[in-house]
């Protein structure tokens, strides 16, 4: 068979040392979930999930996504955009994909003037480039090429003027440059100029002036060379700091403005220049002193933003102008005292940061902070109000959310008719699905298929009008489940036939179905009343359901199933199946039960770098996946010899003959655990190898049908991998990894 030889030849052999660089493990946290990216077909859409997915298929023009999750949304990495009047996101942007650590965040944006957009935050990965705290995107959404300030620290905000990118943050050195917490970089090169006010300290806030910077902050004592506590200004050429110099008694100052020669502070203090200033105050830009405008606010103000004549400030307080009720959130106007106004949208606050930023239409604000509800309608961290009174007017809702609750909306800014909303979120659109959702490939979207399972689950299949699934639940709606279900697409609901697989959930591993018949493998050793050991056969051609197989009495978990045209082979921890030794496979004549002659004993378990074996049995061979593919049939997971004879993981067999394929692939790593194939290349997911702390990376290969490795094809991911499947000839990756080749993911990958 010389396609098989081909397959088999050696140049296979080197293929994973090309495709398996070292990459750093740089988390291990649940971001978990998936993202689909078909740009060049009709499967064009992306969802993510909140957990890990273990199993994805398609059937009727939808694809099936399970495993242990509860939410869908799309995954966009701390920043995204909207649209104004639907909340949605635009589903063929190219997404901004800030990766870092695990912990996707991006603290400021600021429009560049020419039409691109400057963002900063917490991370060193932008649309899969090396972009270190800061990136700059293009007026078509693109990632400029050519602006890569390197950053030594966080950049907690961004400011443009005069041609002058302003950062502040955590930082020491910017492209080499020692600059302690505040630069200046040109905003087409990115090279930092000389400005260098140099705190002593971090600063928590700058407004730019003509000529001047305003500095604040809680902690600094010295700023442009002098004694400065609180507040200080900076010249903005030689950044030298000016007489401007307020007398300021309290802890610190958060937040500062600048609008019309007033400079306009928050935070917790007491008193400017000796006169009572409860929190917020405004000082004149040109002398320092305090102006007459004293909105006396009770708690300590986070956030402070000027918008056309109009005061909005966040925090801790509930009473603004000695006696008005503000919860959190409030605006008053410049003009006189300062005194609230009848904008007042009641929100939940997580923290003493409820308010972050603000945009304004003519009828409309739209602010961004960390809270959940507004007016009692929920709204994570992004809501649109209308602008006299603040209450919630239509159902404008981005969806935001992380995988925990108290997360927080930095940055929200007009960009080409669209909202720029950036922040510590992983997705938008979120929509609650329990552990099982699908996808219409016709139109793009989650469908409204919701079974609403209690608990995760482990596989599905389908026959006719039904999905079948199993897992660890124990209720599916409001029907009582035990870890098996027959749903009617229809209504999602479950039928009424209800088998008692075992005694507990969790006990079937995995389901097949063939010729009208459902084949269900697991630990189960009861189906009903009948002793069945672990392998049961269902008719699925009638109304009825009722076992077709005697009992084959597996003396070990079935895990993989895979049926050939008249044969149905069987992997698993067992080692013997009615009295035949089988070590973890056996194949079975169909349509009958009796064990076949073929035998395969997979053995010598792979073992970690601590020599802790990963094979269940010791001295058996796991098998994780089997697969046919012209005209052979493979088998993969964790084992070093085949029937005596050396085979790392991965061997093929004649599927007519049954005899051993004679090639052996070297694959460095511990694991095998998916196989498949686009009718043209084989495609295997591999363990590959671990790092020194036991974390371990996993890699996608493609061999096609001359035995060579598609080198253009190497896919690399640092976590953990569940399965991968063919779905319109894309191999479709999923598991609770939130990274691919750079790529933010939110556990699955798509390959083109």
């Amino acid at each position: 068979m010389p396609e098989l030889n081909n397959v088999c030849d050696a140049k296979s052999r080197t293929f994973w040392e090309t495709i398996l660089v070292k990459v750093a493990i740089v988390d291990r946290s649940p971001h978990c979930g998936i993202r689909l990216d078909f740009p060049t077909s009709k499967l064009n859409f992306r969802w993510g999930t909140n957990g890990d997915v273990k199993v994805v298929k398609e059937w009727n023009g939808r694809v099936y996504f399970a495993g242990d999750f509860t939410k869908v949304g799309v995954p966009v990495g701390g920043g995204s955009f909207v649209n104004l009047v639907t909340g949605t996101i635009f589903p063929t942007e190219e997404f901004m994909n800030f990766n870092d650590l695990g912990a996707v965040r991006v603290t400021s944006a600021v429009l560049d003037g020419v039409g691109g957009i400057f963002v900063s935050g917490h991370f060193q990965i932008a649309n899969t480039k090396t972009r270190t705290y800061l990136a700059h995107f293009l007026s078509d959404g693109k990632l400029d090429p050519n602006f890569n300030v390197v950053i030594n620290g966080v950049v907690n905000k961004v400011t443009v003027h005069a041609g002058v990118l302003y950062l502040l943050g955590d930082f020491t050195a910017v492209n080499g440059n020692t600059r302690n917490y505040l630069a200046a970089v040109d905003l087409t090169s990115g090279q930092v100029n000389s400005w260098n006010p140099n705190p002593d300290v971090q600063p928590n806030d700058i407004a730019i002036g003509e000529g001047v910077a305003f500095v604040v902050g809680g902690y600094f004592s010295s700023l442009g060379g002098q004694l400065r506590q609180f507040a200080g200004a900076v010249d903005l050429v030689t950044g030298i700091a000016t007489s401007w110099q307020p007398s300021i008694s309290g802890a610190s100052i958060k937040t500062v403005s600048l609008s019309g020669g007033i400079v306009y502070i928050g935070g917790n203090f007491t008193s400017i220049n000796g006169n009572t200033r409860n929190n917020l105050g405004a000082i004149n830009a040109s002398d320092g002193l305090e102006t007459s405008w004293n909105p006396n606010v009770d708690g300590e103000v986070t956030k402070l933003l000027i918008r056309d004549g109009k005061a909005y400030f966040g925090g801790s307080f509930t009473l603004v102008g000695g006696s008005t009720p503000r919860n959190f959130l409030a605006r008053v106007s410049l003009s006189g005292a300062g005194f609230p106004d009848t904008w007042a949208p009641a929100i939940s606050s997580f923290s003493l940061n409820p308010l972050e930023d603000v945009y304004e239409t003519n009828d409309s604000v739209f602010f961004v902070g960390n809270f959940d509800t507004v007016n009692g309608q929920s709204r994570a961290s992004a809501v649109k109000v209308d602008s006299t009174f603040g209450t919630v007017t239509d159902s404008w809702n981005p969806g935001l959310y992380n995988n925990g609750s108290n997360f927080s909306t930095k940055s929200i800014l007009p960009w080409n008719n669209r909202l720029f909303i950036g922040g510590n979120y992983i997705f938008t659109n979120i929509v609650d699905r329990n552990y099982l959702f699908s996808v219409d490939l016709n139109h793009r979207s989650i469908t409204n298929f919701t079974p609403n399972f209690n608990g995760l689950i482990n596989d599905i299949t389908f026959h006719g009008n039904y999905l079948y699934a199993s897992g660890n639940f124990t209720q599916v709606g409001s029907s009582t489940r035990n870890g098996f279900v027959e749903l009617d697409f229809g209504t999602a609901q479950p039928s009424n036939w209800n088998p008692a697989f075992g005694a507990s959930a969790g006990e079937i591993q995995t389901l097949a179905v063939k010729d009208n018949a459902l084949y269900v493998g697991g630990d189960f050793t009861t189906v009903d009343a009948s002793s069945i050991n672990r392998l049961a056969k269902i008719d699925l051609s009638g109304t009825s359901r009722s076992l077709l197989w005697p009992n084959l009495n597996f003396n070990g978990s079935v895990r993989k199933l895979v049926f050939s045209e008249t044969e149905l082979f069987v992997s698993g921890t067992f080692t013997t199946v009615s009295g035949n030794t089988r070590a973890g496979m056996v194949c079975l004549n169909l349509p009958g039960a009796t064990v076949t002659n073929f035998t395969a004993n997979f053995a010598d378990p792979i073992t970690t770098p601590n020599n802790n074996p990963i094979g269940i049995t010791t001295g058996l061979g796991t098998i994780k996946t089997i697969h046919i593919f012209g005209g052979a049939i493979y088998f993969a997971g964790e084992f070093s010899s085949v029937n005596g004879q050396s085979r790392y993981l991965l061997a093929g067999f004649d599927l007519e003959k049954k005899e051993l394929l004679p090639f052996t692939m070297t694959v460095p790593g511990s694991s095998v655990y998916g196989l498949s194939d686009d009718g043209n290349s084989l495609y295997l997911l591999s363990l590959s190898q671990y790092d020194l702390n036991l974390n371990f990376q996993t890699a996608l290969a493609k061999i096609d049908k001359t035995g060579g490795v598609d080198r253009t094809f190497s896919q690399l991911q640092s976590g953990n991998l569940s399965s991968f499947s063919m779905i319109g000839g894309v191999p479709i990756v999923v598991g609770s990894f939130y990274k691919w080749n750079q790529a933010f993911t939110q556990g699955i990958w798509v390959v083109q």
